[in-house]
């Protein structure tokens, strides 16, 4: 199973719904908060269907919009790891 660990830090937020998080070397990225969401989960402990249910559970999704978030949290997960945010 795989088990998404976060890497950097999150900054604190310009506002709205905009975050930014910072890879280790130090590049940084405006992102939008659910995927700060997404990234703030990834805890190393955590499994990519715990953290995908707990988001449709958290944004109400239900039938095919569930289905679909499941696809858009794993391609979520492997721009984060491209970005050097992510590693699993």
């Amino acid at each position: 199973m795989v088990v998404p660990k976060r890497l950097g830090e999150i900054l604190p937020s310009p506002g709205g719904t905009q975050h930014v998080l910072k890879a280790p070397d130090d590049k940084t990225f405006r992102v939008h908060e659910t995927i700060a969401w997404i990234w703030e989960h990834c805890d190393g402990r955590r499994t990519v269907p715990e953290i995908t249910k707990d988001l449709v559970e958290l944004l109400e999704l239900e039938g095919e919009r569930a289905e679909a978030e499941k696809d858009n949290v794993l391609k979520t997960l492997n721009q984060l790891k491209h970005m050097g945010l992510m590693e699993f």
